[in-house]
């Protein structure tokens, strides 16, 4: 989330001299050619299973009264976009004012934005996502789900995310991450990119078994974006960089939540809806 005034404003590389993402797609405009000309990996390097992996992937741009700020987020069924709860809102603002209507009304999510001129922009549908509930979300999880339609496009829909309700988390376990760090063009890191703790506890309510740690280099807009396993599921959903400790001091952690935490909170529906996509 790139936002002074972000809920979440500790994002972090390892090492900022060491930089271990690249562009997923290397752009054809000038202004984002230069900057993924200067990563140390280049875009030449990414796998094409990625690039098509992460066309379920977009920048969600959130337009505020006084402010904007953006995040990342990706397609989970047809018209279902998921990001974290903490990107519809500023720490300045009411949390219940958080994904509010205006607040669906004044977003857009660009599926395109990798430095190019195609658009495949995306907007609130205004149709519920189950029930009456025009954005399924929980604090504690940091999930936030709404139904989308096409604003302005020049590519087709973009495919959903690859899903499974077995996703197992393990120490050591290779993954990537693609998203929109910076709110730059669509980045993926996969080098050095492990988990480095299968079990920790949600950030608010501090229960076991939901969060889990990650060495992967992010930044701001990087929240909300996928986290893959090397088959190509979705395992996670990262949400917070590097926080301080109760001493105050750094703890030099990415956090993600688990996908299986956040499927099981949902109505059975809903669940089978996005399960039924893949």
């Amino acid at each position: 989330m790139v936002s002074k005034d972000a809920r979440v404003p500790y994002y972090s590389v390892q090492d900022k001299k060491q930089l271990k993402w690249q562009c997923l797609i290397c752009p054809e405009l000038d202004a984002h050619r230069e900057i993924c000309g200067n990563e140390r990996i280049k875009c030449t390097q990414t796998p094409i299973e990625a690039r098509r992996r992460g066309e379920s992937v977009g920048m969600l741009m959130v337009f505020g009264a006084k402010e904007a700020w953006t995040c990342s987020g990706f397609l989970i069924s047809q018209d279902l976009f998921l990001t974290n709860w903490h990107c519809g809102g500023v720490r300045e603002q009411n949390e219940d004012s958080y994904w509010d209507n205006d607040s669906l009304r004044n977003l857009v999510i660009d599926f395109s934005w990798d430095g190019d001129n195609l658009s495949n922009e995306y907007g609130w549908s205004g149709q519920p996502v189950i029930g009456e509930e025009n954005v399924v979300r929980n604090r504690d999880l940091d999930y936030a789900m709404f139904r989308i339609k096409p604003l302005q496009q020049s590519l087709g829909q973009p495919p959903v995310a690859r899903i499974t309700s077995n996703s197992p988390i393990r120490e050591g376990m290779s993954i990537h991450i693609i998203h929109h760090p910076l709110s730059r063009v669509k980045y993926l890191t996969q080098a050095n990119c492990k988990i480095s703790s299968a079990d920790h506890p949600s950030w608010f309510d501090k229960k076991h078994g939901v969060d889990f740690l990650h060495g992967c280099d992010t930044e701001g807009g990087s929240s909300g974006a996928p986290v893959f396993n090397s088959e190509g599921f979705v395992v996670g959903v990262h949400h917070s960089g590097h926080t301080l400790n109760d001493n105050g001091q750094c703890d030099g952690k990415n956090k993600a939540v688990k996908l299986d935490s956040i499927l099981k909170h949902l109505a059975p529906a809903l669940r089978q809806e996005i399960l039924g996509a893949n």
